[in-house]
């Protein structure tokens, strides 16, 4: 089992559990129609760090952003390079930036709470997901641990530790859960590149990888995606997209460096459609759409800092039939239409 960093409950706020149930959000355990007690005092953290005021779940302000013709349905906006995306069955948004705070946003777009990961002076995190548990996952990259919050963004629990062995982290790069609750957390540093696996309390079950070019290895393996009984690597140093099945059996690769279509230059974030496949083309600045065979079959590519323009994409996600963004150079979260991109 990794090793552990363990977090005394908290209660919310009563004006976050009244934002929470205006949004048709769960309210924790107990509580009618999402309405929870006043706040406690900032709890401390077991090894010793001090959760800051941050760290607590607070309301945010502002309406929804207005929906947009054109690809571009809506822009969020707000952020300081945000890296990563996750959402909920029910279309609640989470936003990570390099600040370290997460974000949330309901299924109409509108601004609910946010929180900040406990410490940043060594650097912030990378990735995050939604776990089938209810769950909200983030990988604290610099810190070796995996932060485990509720929807409401209450953090609950922490493990992860330092370290080369198998149950310690590097350095966390990406994160992902299957259907049936088992995490996938990409890991790398030095000639390290792997991916490892875990339960949600935190016990080691497995994992696969090394560092090389070969298929089935890895060079700074970045964020993850996983479908059915399929996960997917965004294997950025390898400029390439690599799939397996769930025990760690490599199935196929894609990409190569390159600036054609079909072709990819530090891919940082993946997202499945179906048999397809959505990359963050980070390098190239753009979003490509991958067929089983690799080939290119859509795509969203745009210069400057208006809307249209995309710089720096690094989180993805494809969900009911959208498609949204991390923007991050321009600081903006976009929503896609992808029937509306470019077809091949």
């Amino acid at each position: 089992m990794a090793p552990r960093v363990r977090l005394q409950a908290a209660r919310p706020g009563l004006l976050l559990g009244l934002a929470l149930a205006a949004a048709g959000c769960p309210g924790p355990a107990g509580s009618a129609a999402g309405v929870a007690p006043v706040a406690s005092a900032a709890r401390p953290l077991v090894a010793g760090i001090s959760l800051p005021a941050e760290g607590e779940p607070r309301p945010l302000q502002g309406e929804a952003p207005a929906r947009r013709e054109g690809p571009v349905r809506r822009v969020w906006r707000g952020f300081s390079y945000p890296r990563a995306l996750a959402r909920t069955p029910q279309g609640a948004l989470y936003v990570l930036d390099k600040t370290g705070y997460v974000r949330c946003y309901a299924a109409d777009g509108r601004p609910l709470f946010e929180a900040r990961t406990p410490a940043v002076a060594d650097g912030t995190s990378s990735a995050l997901c939604w776990h089938p548990a209810g769950r909200i996952l983030v990988a604290d990259s610099h810190y070796g641990r995996v932060l485990v919050y509720d929807e409401e963004l209450r953090l609950l629990d922490a493990w992860g530790e330092h370290g080369r062995e198998p149950g310690r982290f590097m350095l966390l790069t990406g994160i992902a859960a299957s259907e049936d609750g088992r995490v996938y957390v990409s890991d790398q540093g030095d000639d390290v590149a792997r991916i490892q696996v875990f339960s949600l309390a935190g016990e080691r079950l497995g994992g696969f990888g090394r560092w090389g070019d070969q298929p089935g290895e890895l060079k700074r393996p970045m964020n993850l995606a996983i479908q059915g009984e399929r996960l997917a690597v965004a294997d950025a140093l390898n400029h390439r997209v690599q799939l397996f099945d769930l025990e760690g059996q490599w199935l196929a690769s894609y990409g190569g460096l390159g600036e054609r279509l079909g072709e990819l230059k530090y891919p940082y974030g993946v997202s499945f459609v179906g048999e397809r496949l959505w990359v963050a083309d980070f390098g190239n600045n753009r979003l490509q759409l991958l067929d089983a065979e690799g080939g290119c079959q859509s795509w969203f590519q745009g210069a400057g800092r208006e809307v249209g323009g995309l710089a720096c994409p690094w989180g993805l996600l494809a969900a009911d039939g959208r498609l949204f963004v991390t923007d991050g150079a321009n600081d903006r979260v976009y929503e896609l239409d992808p029937s509306a991109l470019p077809q091949r």
